[in-house]
């Protein structure tokens, strides 16, 4: 290539992805366009032999048909996102001649390639991203050699060690293709079948298992299948709206058998296992000195992040059910908090409870404001937290992983899984705190059956408590899901 141009190899995720960060704005014309009298037909002129294509949600594209070569009368597809109109830039000159360099390399080779060409330029990196697409095998293609890791299709999953598991990050490239360019394209019975019966599949799995790896949750699943119905009717026609949809779906669930080692031998089967042996819990002994101070939660949310985050992906199904889930926890905190506050500051309006000069405060005024001040703390925190929770719950998994992978990266999952442990923690404080004050009020100044009854009630509170956390320690120890066999 010329001008300090140069060929790399890309992806159909990539491709879609610079489409979508590409931005492009308006501005006024320097002279005012004018319609002739009678004129029916608009449309640009384009003499350079790219016809205008507009994807179903508004992005523009290009597609050219030409000879491979001189010796062949078979054409082949070339598409891509640039503006071939765009004449300051030469965008069309530079797709010239990087088509030319990569026929040449794919006589020069031998290779036998019946596919569709798309062209991806960089302007400011000076490059042209290129992949050719097989439709019949549902694969790309390159005019080179390239090391997996080079090829960017591995949508972060690692492991691959079969060219079996490869070919389901191949068939996700290739449906991402087929949404990114639906034009003149039609899907048949089988390619029908085979998302109808994923979703079919999916829905029974939500029924009959809680760890269910479809990427939908049963909602989706009921709206998606309404879809394919309406969709039926358009076998065989060409429907860029259709194709579209037909494309989108059936790339979630070839992601989703990706990630999943499908047809593996450490294929994932339930949606929190890993297929790692080293994805295990904090065992750091400030983090579980923490748990224990805060009653244990940050170690179950700890757990339930990583039953959501496995292997450094996210199941946008169960990442949905676990914010709403976190979110309606924090809501809750939140009236709780609210009733708890209450009732410290009508403790305190009590007469002889707290005394009227600043000094005297005694033992139970101080737990008294102490538990004020953790109460207004976990309902602060919870109405923060809640706020969040509320704008994740529309996330898609990969911004969910995205979020998980950086928090991970800077501080670690454990101190998330703290954070949203610190409204309960608080309240719980907050009322062990009222209890004490109430205890310091009540055992030094009250009749001896006053004490005694309360010193009952109080021990019949803690084995109350206590009962149901042991209970649940035992039940965990013991629990024989937790005893995975391994090879």
């Amino acid at each position: 290539m010329t001008d300090g141009w140069s060929l790399e190899p890309t992806t159909a995720s990539d491709v879609m992805a610079q489409r979508y960060k590409r931005r492009r704005f308006a501005k006024d014309p320097s002279s005012e366009l004018e319609i002739d009298a009678g004129m029916t037909a608009f449309s640009d002129e384009n003499e350079s032999g790219w016809t205008i294509c507009v994807h179903p949600e508004g992005a523009l594209y290009f597609v050219r048909r030409q000879k491979r070569n001189e010796k062949s009368e078979a054409n082949i597809t070339i598409l891509t996102n640039a503006d071939v109109k765009d004449q300051e830039r030469c965008i069309c000159e530079h797709l010239d001649n990087a088509i030319d360099v990569i026929l040449a390399q794919v006589i020069e080779r031998g290779l036998q390639v019946d596919a569709e060409l798309v062209l991806c330029p960089n302007i400011k990196h000076k490059t042209i991203g290129y992949y050719f697409v097989d439709v019949q095998a549902r694969c790309m293609i390159w005019a080179e050699t390239l090391k997996l890791s080079e090829t960017r299709i591995t949508e972060n999953v690692r492991g691959f060690r079969s060219m079996e598991h490869i070919r389901y990050a191949m068939e996700a490239q290739y449906w991402a293709h087929v949404e990114a360019f639906p034009l003149a394209r039609s899907f048949d019975e089988k390619t029908y079948n085979e998302l109808s019966h994923a979703v079919l599949h999916a829905s029974a799995e939500r029924l009959t298992s809680k760890t269910s790896l479809s990427p939908f949750d049963a909602d989706e699943l009921d709206k998606i299948r309404d879809i394919l119905d309406s969709l039926q009717d358009q076998l065989h026609h060409e429907s860029p709206y259709a194709v579209c949809i037909l494309a989108r779906l059936s790339h979630t669930f070839a992601v989703s058998r990706l990630h999943n080692f499908c047809g593996q031998p450490e294929a994932r089967l339930d949606a929190d296992k890993s297929v790692w042996p080293d994805n295990t819990l904090s065992s750091h002994w400030i983090f579980l000195s923490l748990s224990v101070f805060m009653f244990g939660t940050p170690y179950s949310q700890l757990e339930r992040l990583n039953n959501v985050w496995v292997d450094r992906t996210v199941n946008s199904a169960r990442w949905k059910e676990y914010i709403s889930t976190v979110y309606d926890e924090f809501m809750g905190l939140t009236l709780y908090s609210t009733v708890m506050l209450t009732v410290d500051v009508s403790f305190l309006a009590v007469p002889d409870v707290e005394v009227a000069s600043l000094g005297n405060e005694d033992a139970s005024t101080v737990s008294t404001y102490l538990s004020i001040i953790a109460i207004v703390g976990s309902m602060t925190l919870s109405l923060l937290l809640s706020a969040d929770a509320r704008r994740r719950k529309s996330e898609s998994a990969s911004k969910a992983a995205g979020l998980l992978n950086t928090v991970n990266m800077l501080f670690g999952l454990e101190l998330l899984a703290i954070m949203y442990s610190m409204p309960f923690a608080l309240l719980m404080w907050g009322m062990v705190s009222f209890l004490i004050g109430f205890c310091c009020r009540v055992f030094p100044q009250a009749a001896i059956y006053t004490r005694c009854l309360c010193a009952v009630a109080l021990l019949i509170l803690v084995m109350a408590v206590g009962l149901p956390l042991c209970t649940w320690w035992c039940v965990k120890k013991l629990d024989p899901a937790d005893d995975e066999a391994l090879e």
